[in-house]
């Protein structure tokens, strides 16, 4: 049987464009789904997990696109919904091509409210889960997921932790700002795993008030990861080197996902069933994942996949 894991937070429909000069026009390379949980989501598919996204989309046309493609990769979309009440975020992620040929990498926000009313905005409109059909879903699922994952520290998506984690399901949180300080420390509290970049939590002292969660801190490029097991120190896993970097978007999600699948191949993601050698191992191949994603611009395409190999790969013995 495929193990599940339900997905809650940030999904954006992304186009990608290239310049050949700042000044130059634009042209659209590809378009796919986005943001961390609609990525995990995808990927978690892909490598052959039974993912079903929870999202609140609207009826626009970017709306119905971002649901076709998560429906496109394999994803139960009983959770997902289309409703005037909801909205899309929008993300252009334009590469303008420097002299040297190397691309300049810059992100364009919208959202598709303020599309169809005819005017640029640069702030994306996420919207989520309410607690009240945070609450229905829990009850209506038909079996506890193995993992539920979530980014955005929202009462909704807390709810839904509180109550999974209670029901024996893995709780993986992963904050992307330390700026919604009182949300995160919320919702650390009701997860087992809580993962976040030195970047985004340079700080990381507030990690002594959770003896019981496992944390684990992305350091970027070669540096790899590190990890805080409960009751130990901090343990680092090297990174792998990578002389062919096109984009890092997508590393963290690649991380979480190679993370994941390893721990499901070795034995199971049961939160008392992990030991330290077991998180280190299976850290270290969701380095390897990020590494490898960052020689292309897309995080699903299948050259990487092909390169790594990972298409159905959950349901393989290590």
């Amino acid at each position: 049987m495929k193990p599940t894991c339900l997905v809650a937070g940030l999904f954006n429909y992304d186009t990608f464009v290239t310049k050949e000069t700042a000044d130059g026009p634009e042209r659209v390379l590809f378009q796919e789904v986005g943001g961390t949980g609609g990525v995990v989501s995808k990927l978690m598919a892909t490598l052959g997990w039974k993912t079903m996204p929870v999202c609140r989309f609207d009826d626009s046309e970017d709306g119905m696109l971002l649901r076709n493609g998560l429906a496109a990769y394999g994803c139960d979309m009983r959770y997902v919904t289309n409703y005037p009440d909801g909205c899309t975020t929008i993300l252009s992620i334009v590469l303008t091509k420097r002299p040297d040929g190397s691309y300049r990498q810059w992100i364009r926000r919208s959202n598709s409210r303020a599309k169809a009313k005819g005017f640029a905005s640069r702030f994306p409109n996420w919207t989520f889960v309410k607690v009240d059909d945070a609450r229905r879903i829990v009850g209506e699922l038909d079996a506890v997921p193995d993992v539920f994952f979530f980014d955005a520290p929202k009462p909704g998506h807390r709810v839904m932790a509180s109550l999974l984690r209670e029901k024996g399901a893995l709780v993986y949180f992963e904050p992307f700002s330390e700026k919604d300080g009182r949300s995160v420390m919320k919702c650390m509290e009701v997860a087992d795993v809580v993962k976040f970049s030195k970047q985004d939590f340079p700080d990381v002292s507030f990690v002594e008030k959770y003896p019981d969660k496992l944390f684990i801190q992305t350091l970027g490029g070669p540096e790899g990861a590190r990890f805080r097991f409960p009751g130990r120190d901090w343990q680092t896993v090297p990174g792998f080197p990578n002389e062919k970097i096109a984009s890092p978007l997508g590393c963290g999600d690649w991380t979480t996902v190679g993370f994941l699948t390893t721990l499901w191949r070795s034995g199971g993601v049961k939160f008392s069933g992990l030991t330290p050698e077991r998180v280190a191992s299976a850290l270290s191949e969701g380095q390897r994942y990020a590494s490898r994603n960052c020689s292309y611009f897309t995080t699903c395409c299948d050259e990487l996949l092909d390169e790594l190999g990972v298409r159905g790969i959950v349901e393989k013995p290590l």
